[in-house]
């Protein structure tokens, strides 16, 4: 007698969208690394177990797999970090369901314009005190998802559309009120992103080395970078002179294009 089938449990699933790479690529180290010290523990907080696209494994086409997974999970956590475009993918077709999604990005990830007025919690999982701390906040945003406090964006523009169209001048004026209030969370959110992207910056600036930047006499290595330079918008500037500082940490030589860089010929500055 053959064993009845069961399906997944999806009113105890987390699915977990995600950039995954191919086998043993730094990419898939990553996403295991954030699955495991992250999202696992805020999930099991709330009693569910995560599932990846790469770990399903019912019968049947995988695309239509996936599609299931996505539209019927109890909760769903999204990793934006690399603007993968399957992940973007597996975004729209939740939110197209009217279904809640928690965000996650990388520190200084680009998010795009659409959904710069969503929360993104943003942390650095190479410092295992932002995983920790970004891990709390998870289990408190996953909790508001469970609870229906989170707001599916298409959900929200269906019902924007009905109080814009209304008859009534009181649904209309909350309408545009509600435009109002998205933009400005829309311009928020962009000012945390680039207070993301600028402390990511900062942190590949303290891990330079002296010899990694244009002119100057290299520093003691005792010394702190930050103690002796100033950063301002991808410029580095020494007490004394200002210096172009090089994008690429590991080249050595200045922007072809940068005026203040001494061509072939030209006297070097002391």
């Amino acid at each position: 007698m053959l064993a009845a089938v069961t399906g997944p449990d999806y009113e105890s699933e987390c699915f977990l969208i995600s950039p995954i790479g191919s086998a043993e690529s730094e990419i898939r180290k990553r996403a295991n690394g954030v699955m495991k010290a992250m999202v696992e523990p805020a999930a099991a907080s709330h009693d569910l177990k995560v599932v990846r696209a790469d770990q399903v494994s019912e019968p049947g086409t995988i695309t239509h797999q996936i599609v299931e997974h996505l539209t019927n999970a109890r909760a769903v956590v999204a990793d934006l970090t690399g603007e993968n475009a399957n992940v973007y993918y597996e975004l729209a077709i939740r939110e197209a369901a009217q279904k809640p999604v928690v965000l996650i990005a990388e520190d200084g990830t680009d998010i795009p314009f659409d959904k710069a007025q969503d929360r993104v919690l943003f942390f650095d999982s190479t410092d295992l005190a932002s995983v920790w701390e970004t891990q709390k906040t998870l289990v408190e945003f996953l909790g508001a998802s469970l609870a229906g406090k989170m707001v599916n964006p298409i959900a929200s523009a269906m019902v924007w559309k009905e109080l814009a169209s209304s008859s009534k001048p009181l649904e209309r004026a909350i309408a545009q009120l509600a435009d109002q209030v998205s933009q400005l969370a829309a311009d928020v959110n962009g000012l945390k992103k680039a207070d993301a992207h600028d402390k990511a910056l900062r942190k590949r600036l303290q891990l330079a080395t002296p010899t990694q930047y244009v002119g100057g006499a290299a520093l003691p290595n005792q010394v702190p970078l930050m103690d002796q330079y100033t950063y301002l918008q991808g410029t580095v500037v020494p007490e004394a002179q200002p210096f172009r500082f090089v994008k690429d940490l590991g080249s050595t030589t200045g922007s072809e294009d940068d005026p203040d860089e001494p061509k072939d010929g030209d006297a070097k500055q002391s």
